[in-house]
Parts: structure tokens; C-alpha cells; sequence
């Protein structure tokens, strides 16, 4: 009985060194990872960032006021095909009393990979696209203001669109917008003026899938870039 006291207690502090090693190292190869596609692609890389590296982005939804974020790794930034692109690693969490760096047990952790575009060739009304199954039906904006695409059942079961100028989103989000997400199902879209945001909610994309990623995200501006000519109200102007 006296052994077991001490193996059980012996056993489980070996489980938890040994998650704090992989969890280190994992970490560790996807930091080499995504550095060694910025030096790929000529980006600047930044292995951990802070939220002042991506403050101009709190129009966005994922960045709103009720959340505040835990961390940003593995920033990078610059051109890719005349586009230019921010990508990140963003960790959030919601409620009134989370601080920088601080991981209250009572508050759900949110993890994405991030792929900011920015662009001269759009000029969109602020949207908000997100996979219906990946909504946190707790945030306070939950459903408020949602745009039903009524010639796309797939596309509306699937997804919440929300944007402030209803008419002017609709302009943009045609069948073959529509079609491109109702064949993906994972992706969130936020869209305002020149900047387009592309993450899959709650999901790290692996190091070994960047390109793609970020090729997929490419995808969604060229579609958007050939809205451009859509006539929008005057309150996008």
C-alpha cells in the first residue's frame, strides 16, 4: 500500500513532464515550420508577437472587444503574388477578467491559424461569414443581423453571413462566391474595404499545409477582387 502512494503520484508527475517535453517540441517544429515558409515566400517572421502587432485589425470579428488574447506566434508578413498578407497563430478566450497571458480554467481557449489579405483590387462592405456549426451561440452578436442567401439552401444552412449593409453584401456573395464556400463548409470570411481575414475557426492549420492554405485564401480574394465593380450604397462609400 505504502508503494503505491508513492508510484501512482511518481507515474502521473512523469505523464506531465512528459506532455510539457512533447508539447514543447511540437510547438518548437511548427515554429521551424512556419519560418522556414516565410523565408520561402521572403516574409518577415517574428516567432512571438504582441497584440500590437495586429491592433488595426479590431474591426474584425475575431478580434472583438469580448475577447482578449492569450498569444500571437509565428507572425510573418509581406507579399505573396502582389498581395499583402499577415500570418499568425492567435489563441483568444472570452470574459470580462482574462488578461494577457493569464489562463482561467472557467474560460474556453480558441485557436486559429490567420491569414490577413489586403488588397487595392477590393473594396468590400464589412461581413462576417462563419460556419453555423462553429458559432459560440454564447457571444453576444450571436445571429444578430444574419443575411439569408435565399437561392442557396446549402450556402445558408451552413454558413451565418451578417454584414450592416444588408443589399450591398448580397451583391457580392453570387452563386459562384456561394458555391466556392458551400464546397469548403470550414472556412470563416471577414471582409471590409481592402482587407479580407480567411481562419478556420478554432483550428491550427498544420506546418506542412501552409501553402495550401494560404493558396486557398488567395482563391477567396480573386473572387472577391472580381466584385470590385459592384455598385455599393452610399453608406460604403
Amino acid at each position: 500500500m505504502f508503494d503505491f502512494f508513492i508510484i501512482v503520484p511518481l507515474v502521473l508527475l512523469g505523464l506531465f513532464v512528459l506532455y510539457i517535453v512533447l508539447t514543447c517540441y511540437l510547438e518548437k517544429k511548427r515554429t521551424k515550420q512556419f519560418r522556414a515558409f516565410a523565408e520561402e515566400k521572403h516574409l518577415s517572421f517574428v516567432e512571438t508577437a504582441d497584440f500590437a502587432d495586429i491592433n488595426d485589425l479590431t474591426e474584425f470579428y475575431l478580434f472583438a472587444k469580448e475577447q482578449h488574447a492569450v498569444y500571437i506566434r509565428n507572425l510573418m508578413e509581406g507579399q505573396i503574388d502582389n498581395v499583402y498578407v499577415k500570418l499568425f497563430d492567435y489563441e483568444y478566450a472570452y470574459g470580462k477578467f482574462r488578461r494577457w497571458g493569464q489562463r482561467g480554467n472557467n474560460l474556453p481557449i480558441i485557436k486559429q491559424t490567420v491569414l490577413l489579405m489586403a488588397s487595392d483590387q477590393i473594396y468590400l462592405p464589412h461581413f462576417t461569414l462563419r460556419p453555423s456549426h462553429v458559432i459560440n451561440r454564447n457571444h453576444p452578436h450571436f445571429c444578430e443581423g444574419q443575411i439569408v442567401i435565399k437561392n442557396n439552401q446549402k450556402f445558408t444552412m451552413a454558413y451565418l453571413l451578417q454584414g450592416a449593409d444588408e443589399d450591398a453584401v448580397r451583391a457580392i456573395f453570387d452563386r459562384e462566391v456561394c458555391n466556392f464556400y458551400a464546397n469548403l463548409l470550414t472556412k470563416t470570411t471577414e471582409g471590409n474595404r481592402g482587407r479580407l481575414l480567411y481562419y478556420y475557426q478554432n483550428h491550427l492549420v498544420d506546418g506542412n499545409l501552409l501553402a495550401e492554405f494560404v493558396k486557398e485564401g488567395l482563391k477567396a480574394l480573386s473572387l472577391f477582387t472580381s466584385k470590385r465593380k459592384q455598385i455599393f450604397s452610399p453608406k460604403q462609400q
